[in-house]
């Protein structure tokens, strides 16, 4: 977007798609603001629903470099993971069930289809050959905080991306005891963020 501006292209959103993709297929989702459907032709797709209530923490468990990148650690579970083929047909699944889910504002439904797919994710890494570790001690430790303050009736979920660090999903009005308790719990916690509504945009 800033290079869009700068060099003075005036690109359209589709064509500023087709050129981050180049970069980063996740990367697109991005550019369009609150939910957005990121389907298997590459291409966004917008949810209409709003996130205007939701909030999402980082718990740094680490904060280093990984010694294997995202792009080669999928690589690597194509090839050699045996569990690769039914999380990418799990994935198709739970994509369909998200958006269904967000636009009919079911917080719950969101929160468990988050939590489900990222450990079918790391799954799916472990079984790789040799096994991607991403996860480790303090991610677990992670999930249970997170497990045990939903117990006690906070509305939180975790999620992660291809790394170790864990991600928690929940609302406005539970933001910030969630983080007293997390940061009581010996975390460094990374929030709350308010997704954007706007998008990529220059400030």
């Amino acid at each position: 977007v800033a290079a869009n501006r700068y060099f003075a292209c005036d690109f359209d959103k589709q064509t500023l798609e087709t050129i981050t993709r180049k970069g980063s297929g996740s990367a697109i989702r991005s550019l369009y603001g609150w939910a957005n459907r990121f389907n298997r032709d590459g291409h966004v797709t917008h949810v209409d629903a709003s996130l205007e209530d939701y909030r999402l923490f980082v718990i740094l468990v680490d904060d280093s470099k990984k010694a294997l990148s995202s792009r080669e650690a999928m690589k690597r579970v194509v090839r050699t993971s045996p569990l690769y083929k039914a999380f990418v047909n799990h994935a198709n699944e739970h994509v369909s069930l998200l958006s269904d889910a967000l636009v009919k504002e079911d917080f719950t439904k969101v929160g468990s289809i988050s939590e489900e797919n990222a450990l079918a994710m790391h799954g799916a890494m472990l079984a790789a050959n040799p096994p991607i570790r991403f996860m480790n001690e303090a991610s677990f430790a992670a999930i249970r905080l997170v497990d045990a303050l939903k117990r006690e009736g906070f509305e939180g979920f975790y999620t992660m991306d291809a790394g170790p660090n864990v991600k928690m999903i929940t609302k406005s009005r539970y933001a910030d005891s969630l983080k007293k308790r997390a940061s009581k719990a010996g975390f460094t916690i990374l929030g709350p963020f308010k997704p954007s509504k706007e998008g990529a945009r220059l400030i």
